[in-house]
């Protein structure tokens, strides 16, 4: 499979939650990514909101989406010095569904990002796409 990608500059206003959200869902969708949109809109929606949290209000965020072997990875980066909040983050719940997470150093700033992979289908799911419609 090929890797797509894409990197979108955000302004930091009272919508960037909500654009985060559209654009990544939308962009997710159109690559048919067998990612849960529900876990996805969760994890986007907290790291856009630490981010702006973290942004100066002048300042434009970096949202960056990758797509390779069915990994999804989401970054969000600022221009601030300031290394980001990603060991603050551990106690929301919606962390804990990400397939990995962390913050890394980015172009004189820091990005803090998520790694999300497909759910694994349920062992009924298996049998019943392999045509197995046994009772069970």
């Amino acid at each position: 499979m090929a890797t797509l990608s894409a990197t979108m500059d955000l302004p930091v206003t009272s919508f960037t939650v909500r654009d985060a959200r559209t654009l990544t869902l939308a962009l997710v969708a159109a690559w048919q990514s067998g990612v849960s949109r529900e876990d996805l809109a969760l994890l986007i929606d907290d790291l856009t909101a630490d981010v702006v949290d973290h942004a100066t209000a002048e300042a434009s965020i970096v949202l960056e989406l990758t797509l390779a072997d069915e990994l999804l990875r989401v970054g969000l980066a600022d221009g601030s010095a300031v290394r980001p909040a990603a060991d603050d983050v551990t106690h929301v719940d919606s962390w804990a569904l990400a397939h990995r997470w962390g913050d890394e150093p980015y172009r004189g700033g820091h990005r803090i990002w998520f790694e999300l992979r497909p759910p694994v289908p349920a062992i009924e799911d298996l049998a019943v796409s392999a045509g197995d419609t046994s009772p069970p």
